[in-house]
């Protein structure tokens, strides 16, 4: 480190650099963190999805209010600690941002994926049929991993919103909704 141009706030930019874009260098950066969903999250499309996050910073406290939403697709979503989105079909990089009363800028990034996809097609190929219960068996017993979206897809039990874990229930409703094809 340069001793003539230190980073006096530990924020990975060096004083001269801060003063230069206009920020104190004696300002320590906000902290922002996503706290749900968690990064890689699977939702449908129009489904709610409720984002919440938090900003912390040394000089001015929480800061959480001022949390600034974007979707790389969509765009500006919403401000707050806590808002709900619904969102198109895509692959989302959805920033929580915020500036702190000195200007310092702050970002936390995630990605959720919503795409459409029919309830009991578990791998994903369009059919529901008996190797979609074969797959769902399998998980249940230990004998498979299922990743999230796969999950989504076998989570049928209660009938049309499912209650996030996939058991016997599920393999009920699956033999049905195949024997009624």
């Amino acid at each position: 480190t340069d001793p003539n141009n230190p980073d006096s706030d530990g924020d990975g930019l060096l004083d001269g650099d801060e003063v230069t874009g206009g920020t104190d260098p004696g300002d320590a950066s906000p902290v922002v963190s996503v706290l749900a969903p968690t990064s890689g999250s699977n939702f449908a499309p129009g489904e709610a999805i409720n984002l919440q996050g938090s900003a912390q910073d040394t000089e001015d406290g929480d800061i959480s209010a001022s949390l600034q939403w974007t979707s790389d697709l969509e765009g500006g979503l919403g401000t707050g600690a806590t808002i709900n989105v619904a969102l198109s079909e895509g692959i989302h990089a959805i920033t929580a941002s915020v500036i702190d009363s000195a200007g310092a800028l702050s970002t936390q990034v995630i990605t959720l994926n919503v795409e459409s996809f029919t309830l009991g097609d578990i791998n994903g190929d369009t059919v529901v049929d008996v190797i979609d219960l074969l797959w769902l068996q399998q998980s249940i017993a230990g004998q498979r991993s299922l990743m999230p979206a796969e999950e989504a897809r076998g989570d049928l039990y209660p009938a049309g919103s499912g209650d996030g874990q996939l058991d016997i229930s599920d393999v009920f409703l699956l033999q049905q909704l195949i024997s009624l094809q």
